[in-house]
Protein backbone atom coordinates (compact mmCIF):
# COMPACT_ATOMS: atom_id res chain seq x y z
CA UNK A 1 0.00 0.00 0.00
CA UNK A 2 0.91 3.40 -1.19
CA UNK A 3 1.09 6.01 2.18
CA UNK A 4 -0.09 9.42 1.29
CA UNK A 5 2.55 12.60 1.76
CA UNK A 6 1.54 15.69 3.29
CA UNK A 7 3.61 19.01 2.64
CA UNK A 8 2.17 22.07 4.44
CA UNK A 9 4.29 24.27 1.90
CA UNK A 10 5.48 24.67 -1.68
CA UNK A 11 9.32 24.36 -0.49
CA UNK A 12 8.69 20.64 1.08
CA UNK A 13 6.51 19.65 -2.17
CA UNK A 14 9.23 21.04 -4.35
CA UNK A 15 12.03 18.96 -2.67
CA UNK A 16 10.64 16.37 -2.81
CA UNK A 17 10.28 15.90 -6.42
CA UNK A 18 13.38 17.08 -6.74
CA UNK A 19 14.89 14.14 -4.85
CA UNK A 20 12.95 11.27 -6.26
CA UNK A 21 13.55 12.92 -10.01
CA UNK A 22 17.12 13.10 -9.28
CA UNK A 23 17.01 9.53 -7.90
CA UNK A 24 15.14 7.92 -10.61
CA UNK A 25 12.20 6.80 -8.25
CA UNK A 26 9.03 8.60 -10.20
CA UNK A 27 6.05 6.95 -9.85
CA UNK A 28 4.09 5.84 -12.64
CA UNK A 29 0.85 7.89 -10.91
CA UNK A 30 0.25 10.70 -8.88
CA UNK A 31 -2.78 11.64 -7.78
CA UNK A 32 -2.27 15.31 -5.83
CA UNK A 33 -5.01 16.68 -3.96
CA UNK A 34 -4.52 20.52 -4.05
CA UNK A 35 -6.32 21.94 -1.04
CA UNK A 36 -7.13 25.99 -1.11
CA UNK A 37 -4.12 26.00 -3.89
CA UNK A 38 -5.06 28.57 -6.30
CA UNK A 39 -2.51 28.31 -9.01
CA UNK A 40 -2.32 24.19 -8.31
CA UNK A 41 -1.68 23.82 -12.40
CA UNK A 42 1.48 25.89 -12.41
CA UNK A 43 3.16 24.83 -9.73
CA UNK A 44 2.60 21.10 -11.35
CA UNK A 45 3.52 21.74 -14.24
CA UNK A 46 6.88 23.64 -12.98
CA UNK A 47 7.33 19.73 -11.31
CA UNK A 48 6.55 17.75 -14.85
CA UNK A 49 9.55 20.33 -16.90
CA UNK A 50 11.71 19.82 -14.67
CA UNK A 51 10.85 15.69 -15.17
CA UNK A 52 11.23 16.40 -18.89
CA UNK A 53 14.17 18.83 -18.63
CA UNK A 54 16.27 16.24 -16.74
CA UNK A 55 15.32 13.62 -19.35
CA UNK A 56 15.40 15.36 -23.05
CA UNK A 57 17.16 13.59 -25.80
CA UNK A 58 18.04 16.89 -27.11
CA UNK A 59 19.92 19.15 -25.07
CA UNK A 60 18.95 22.38 -27.08
CA UNK A 61 15.12 21.36 -26.46
CA UNK A 62 13.44 24.84 -25.12
CA UNK A 63 11.61 22.13 -22.88
CA UNK A 64 9.78 25.72 -20.78
CA UNK A 65 8.92 27.43 -23.59
CA UNK A 66 6.67 24.58 -25.65
CA UNK A 67 4.84 23.75 -21.91
CA UNK A 68 4.20 26.98 -20.92
CA UNK A 69 2.90 27.22 -24.60
CA UNK A 70 1.01 24.40 -24.36
CA UNK A 71 2.85 23.23 -27.69
CA UNK A 72 5.02 19.76 -26.06
CA UNK A 73 3.27 17.09 -28.11
CA UNK A 74 4.62 14.36 -25.45
CA UNK A 75 2.64 16.33 -22.52
CA UNK A 76 -1.52 16.17 -22.95
CA UNK A 77 -3.77 17.52 -20.27
CA UNK A 78 -7.27 16.48 -20.20
CA UNK A 79 -10.12 18.49 -18.46
CA UNK A 80 -13.73 17.76 -17.83
CA UNK A 81 -16.01 18.58 -20.32
CA UNK A 82 -19.78 19.73 -18.48
CA UNK A 83 -18.56 18.08 -15.50
CA UNK A 84 -17.16 14.68 -16.85
CA UNK A 85 -13.99 13.43 -17.70
CA UNK A 86 -15.52 11.33 -20.67
CA UNK A 87 -14.35 7.86 -22.49
CA UNK A 88 -13.67 9.12 -25.26
CA UNK A 89 -11.12 11.42 -23.82
CA UNK A 90 -9.09 8.86 -22.65
CA UNK A 91 -9.41 6.44 -25.98
CA UNK A 92 -7.95 9.34 -27.48
CA UNK A 93 -4.73 9.81 -25.14
CA UNK A 94 -3.97 6.09 -25.18
CA UNK A 95 -3.95 6.20 -28.87
CA UNK A 96 -1.46 9.23 -28.82
CA UNK A 97 0.68 7.49 -26.13
CA UNK A 98 0.63 4.41 -28.16
CA UNK A 99 3.97 5.24 -29.96
CA UNK A 100 7.56 5.66 -27.80
CA UNK A 101 8.58 9.08 -26.92
CA UNK A 102 10.60 11.09 -29.15
CA UNK A 103 11.58 14.15 -27.54
CA UNK A 104 12.53 12.74 -23.95
CA UNK A 105 12.27 9.65 -22.39
CA UNK A 106 8.89 10.11 -20.72
CA UNK A 107 5.07 11.17 -22.42
CA UNK A 108 3.07 12.59 -19.38
CA UNK A 109 -0.78 13.24 -19.13
CA UNK A 110 -2.56 15.12 -16.60
CA UNK A 111 -6.18 14.77 -15.60
CA UNK A 112 -7.35 18.10 -14.41
CA UNK A 113 -10.56 17.77 -11.92
CA UNK A 114 -9.81 13.29 -11.56
CA UNK A 115 -13.20 14.06 -9.31
CA UNK A 116 -14.74 13.97 -12.72
CA UNK A 117 -14.06 10.55 -14.05
CA UNK A 118 -17.22 8.79 -13.92
CA UNK A 119 -17.62 4.71 -13.69
CA UNK A 120 -16.92 4.41 -17.42
CA UNK A 121 -14.23 6.76 -17.84
CA UNK A 122 -12.85 4.92 -14.81
CA UNK A 123 -12.76 1.75 -16.10
CA UNK A 124 -10.99 2.98 -19.27
CA UNK A 125 -8.19 4.60 -17.73
CA UNK A 126 -7.87 1.84 -15.10
CA UNK A 127 -5.53 -0.59 -17.33
CA UNK A 128 -3.55 2.20 -18.29
CA UNK A 129 -2.96 2.97 -14.30
CA UNK A 130 -2.22 -0.83 -13.51
CA UNK A 131 -0.05 -1.59 -16.15
CA UNK A 132 1.70 1.45 -17.74
CA UNK A 133 4.50 1.41 -19.92
CA UNK A 134 7.77 2.56 -18.28
CA UNK A 135 7.81 5.75 -20.25
CA UNK A 136 4.32 6.99 -19.15
CA UNK A 137 3.44 9.28 -15.85
CA UNK A 138 0.33 10.33 -14.99
CA UNK A 139 -0.92 13.43 -12.90
CA UNK A 140 -4.26 12.73 -11.32
CA UNK A 141 -5.35 16.27 -10.13
CA UNK A 142 -8.21 17.40 -7.46
CA UNK A 143 -9.21 18.93 -4.68
CA UNK A 144 -10.35 16.37 -2.88
CA UNK A 145 -8.84 12.83 -2.17
CA UNK A 146 -12.21 11.33 -1.07
CA UNK A 147 -14.12 12.37 -4.81
CA UNK A 148 -11.80 9.86 -7.02
CA UNK A 149 -13.04 6.85 -7.40
CA UNK A 150 -11.83 4.27 -5.09
CA UNK A 151 -9.81 2.09 -7.39
CA UNK A 152 -8.17 4.86 -9.24
CA UNK A 153 -7.22 6.47 -5.84
CA UNK A 154 -5.62 3.12 -4.68
CA UNK A 155 -3.49 3.05 -7.76
CA UNK A 156 -1.68 5.92 -7.73
CA UNK A 157 1.04 7.84 -5.05
CA UNK A 158 -1.11 10.16 -2.96
CA UNK A 159 0.07 13.76 -1.91
CA UNK A 160 -1.71 16.65 -0.62
CA UNK A 161 -0.36 20.06 -0.92
CA UNK A 162 -1.79 22.65 1.11
CA UNK A 163 -3.68 23.10 4.33
CA UNK A 164 -7.01 22.96 4.95
CA UNK A 165 -9.08 26.03 6.26
CA UNK A 166 -9.16 27.11 9.47
CA UNK A 167 -12.46 26.40 10.20
CA UNK A 168 -13.38 30.38 10.44
CA UNK A 169 -12.25 30.88 6.95
CA UNK A 170 -15.31 28.54 5.65
CA UNK A 171 -18.24 30.65 4.37
CA UNK A 172 -21.36 31.82 6.39
CA UNK A 173 -23.40 29.26 4.29
CA UNK A 174 -21.49 26.49 4.90
CA UNK A 175 -20.78 27.21 8.69
CA UNK A 176 -24.92 27.78 8.97
CA UNK A 177 -25.93 24.71 7.16
CA UNK A 178 -22.67 22.50 9.22
CA UNK A 179 -24.28 23.49 12.56
CA UNK A 180 -28.02 22.96 11.47
CA UNK A 181 -27.18 19.86 11.13
CA UNK A 182 -25.78 19.41 13.87
CA UNK A 183 -28.41 20.56 16.41
CA UNK A 184 -31.31 21.74 14.89
CA UNK A 185 -31.51 18.96 12.30
CA UNK A 186 -35.38 19.51 12.59
CA UNK A 187 -34.76 23.13 10.67
CA UNK A 188 -32.61 21.94 8.01
CA UNK A 189 -35.51 21.82 5.20
CA UNK A 190 -36.37 25.15 6.07
CA UNK A 191 -33.04 26.75 6.25
CA UNK A 192 -32.38 25.18 2.59
CA UNK A 193 -35.87 26.79 1.83
CA UNK A 194 -34.24 30.00 2.26
CA UNK A 195 -31.13 29.87 0.46
CA UNK A 196 -29.74 27.00 -1.34
CA UNK A 197 -32.72 26.53 -3.48
CA UNK A 198 -31.84 30.14 -5.70
CA UNK A 199 -28.14 28.33 -6.30
CA UNK A 200 -27.61 27.46 -9.68
CA UNK A 201 -25.42 24.23 -10.65
CA UNK A 202 -22.21 25.99 -10.18
CA UNK A 203 -23.14 27.77 -6.85
CA UNK A 204 -24.12 24.41 -5.65
CA UNK A 205 -21.08 22.41 -6.49
CA UNK A 206 -18.78 25.17 -4.81
CA UNK A 207 -21.02 25.12 -1.67
CA UNK A 208 -21.27 21.16 -1.59
CA UNK A 209 -17.27 21.36 -2.27
CA UNK A 210 -16.49 23.52 0.57
CA UNK A 211 -19.19 21.89 2.98
CA UNK A 212 -17.05 18.71 2.27
CA UNK A 213 -13.96 20.46 2.98
CA UNK A 214 -15.46 21.80 6.26
CA UNK A 215 -15.90 18.32 7.52
CA UNK A 216 -12.56 17.03 6.20
CA UNK A 217 -11.56 19.60 8.90
CA UNK A 218 -13.66 18.28 11.57
CA UNK A 219 -12.29 14.94 10.67
CA UNK A 220 -8.54 16.00 10.71
CA UNK A 221 -9.36 17.49 14.48
CA UNK A 222 -10.85 14.69 15.76
CA UNK A 223 -7.97 12.02 14.52
CA UNK A 224 -5.34 14.77 16.22
CA UNK A 225 -7.11 13.96 19.76
CA UNK A 226 -6.37 9.83 18.86
CA UNK A 227 -9.27 9.02 21.41
CA UNK A 228 -10.92 5.92 20.98
CA UNK A 229 -14.09 7.73 22.27
CA UNK A 230 -14.08 9.67 18.82
CA UNK A 231 -14.64 6.40 16.98
CA UNK A 232 -18.61 7.33 16.19
CA UNK A 233 -17.86 10.89 15.31
CA UNK A 234 -15.29 10.03 13.22
CA UNK A 235 -17.94 7.57 11.40
CA UNK A 236 -20.55 9.94 10.84
CA UNK A 237 -18.24 12.60 9.09
CA UNK A 238 -16.93 10.12 6.94
CA UNK A 239 -20.14 9.19 6.22
CA UNK A 240 -21.32 12.84 5.59
CA UNK A 241 -18.95 13.07 3.43
CA UNK A 242 -19.45 9.95 1.00
CA UNK A 243 -23.56 11.72 0.96
CA UNK A 244 -21.81 15.08 -0.37
CA UNK A 245 -20.04 12.76 -3.10
CA UNK A 246 -22.73 10.56 -3.66
CA UNK A 247 -24.56 14.43 -4.50
CA UNK A 248 -21.70 15.62 -6.15
CA UNK A 249 -21.67 13.26 -8.58
CA UNK A 250 -25.53 13.68 -9.44
CA UNK A 251 -25.03 17.14 -10.14
CA UNK A 252 -22.98 16.01 -13.13
CA UNK A 253 -26.19 15.20 -14.63
CA UNK A 254 -29.57 16.89 -15.64
CA UNK A 255 -31.27 15.96 -12.45
CA UNK A 256 -34.10 18.11 -10.60
CA UNK A 257 -31.97 19.79 -8.30
CA UNK A 258 -34.13 20.84 -5.92
CA UNK A 259 -35.19 17.04 -5.14
CA UNK A 260 -31.64 16.34 -5.01
CA UNK A 261 -31.33 18.98 -2.32
CA UNK A 262 -34.47 17.58 -0.41
CA UNK A 263 -32.75 14.31 -0.21
CA UNK A 264 -29.66 15.43 0.23
CA UNK A 265 -30.47 17.27 3.32
CA UNK A 266 -32.84 14.21 4.70
CA UNK A 267 -29.60 11.50 4.07
CA UNK A 268 -27.49 14.19 6.25
CA UNK A 269 -29.93 14.55 8.75
CA UNK A 270 -30.56 10.53 8.83
CA UNK A 271 -26.52 10.21 9.94
CA UNK A 272 -26.61 9.26 13.57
Amino acid sequence: MIHNKYYNNYSQFFDYFHKIIKEDKLSHAFLIECRNVNNYKEIILMIIKEILESNKYNEDLAIENLVENNNYPELKIIEPINHVIRKEQLLNLQKEFSVQSIYGRYLIYIIDGAEYLNKSSANTILKFLEEPPSNIIAFLLTNNNYNVIETIASRCQKITLGEIKHENAFSPDVQALAEILENKKDKALGYIDNSWYSFDRESLIIRLKELQNYYLFQLTKIKQLRESSNIKALSNISKKIIIIDDCLNKLRYNVNIKLLIDKFILSMVGVI
